[in-house]
């Protein structure tokens, strides 16, 4: 069932970068304020990248056509180059192509909730970017995108507090989305070198929406409200440890 959830109005601080705790999630020192408090009865279901057979709750489509800049780089790259050196930017899109649970119907929360281990990044070397900055000079070179949309191209997170128990708390980010919608974020390789295998993510759902805060704080702007735009990403698994 899915219940004992509480929303924040107010609208999260803005940080350059949200990085990965020891463990499981976010570290909250890196996050603003949170928009979505939910507790231990509420599911979170699958949300992945489907690369064969079979089905998940809620189906991811990516590209592995991405947007890479090494260095002080601002054209994007569609290759990765093993070895590279940090830093190393990634733009990526998530688009929500299937959704097979009958729980989640209407818009829903979508939760990057931590680093995927396998392909062996520390979890210190990677951060999201949540400050939304433009990126000086850039060239799309082909990739699929609208600097117009959102935030400067990139859609804006909800921060989601997981309560899993009295002495397990998680921090997630999130973003409030429908079947056919797609996102676009933003994130780093701050240390080491690029590995054989593209840093990505896994990701989960709840049936639970709040206002995306980017949308909040243009309205009381008296500006346009963001619209949804599709790119490109490889993602992977969801669901609860």
């Amino acid at each position: 069932m899915f219940c004992s959830l509480a929303i924040a109005a107010a609208l999260p601080t803005a940080t350059l970068a949200a990085s990965f705790g020891a463990d499981v999630g976010f570290d909250p020192t890196t996050l603003g304020g949170i928009d979505l408090a939910i507790g231990s009865d509420v599911e979170l279901v699958d949300a992945n990248d489907l690369m064969g057979s079979g089905t998940t709750d809620v189906q991811i489509d990516g590209s592995f056509d991405l947007c890479i800049l090494v260095g002080a780089s601002t054209t994007c790259d569609s290759s990765a180059f093993v070895g590279d050196s940090a830093p190393v930017t990634f733009l990526v899109t998530l688009t929500v192509a299937a959704i097979n649970n009958p729980d989640i119907s209407g818009p829903f929360t979508l939760i990057l909730r931590d680093l995927n281990p396998s392909p062996g990044y520390p979890r210190s070397a990677i951060t999201v970017d949540t400050d939304y900055a433009a990126i000086p000079n850039f060239d799309p070179n082909g990739f699929d995108f609208d600097a117009s949309h959102g935030i400067n191209g990139f859609d804006p997170f909800i921060v989601i507090q997981d309560s899993v128990a009295d002495d397990d708390i998680r921090y997630y980010l999130g973003w409030t989305v429908m079947l056919g919608d797609s996102v676009t974020f933003r994130f780093d390789l701050e240390e080491g070198t690029i590995r054989s295998d593209l840093p990505f993510f896994e990701f989960s759902a709840i049936p639970v929406t709040v206002p995306e805060p980017g949308t909040a704080l243009l309205m009381g702007l008296g500006l346009a409200g963001l619209c949804t735009a599709g790119r490109r990403d490889a993602v992977r698994t969801g669901g609860r440890d």
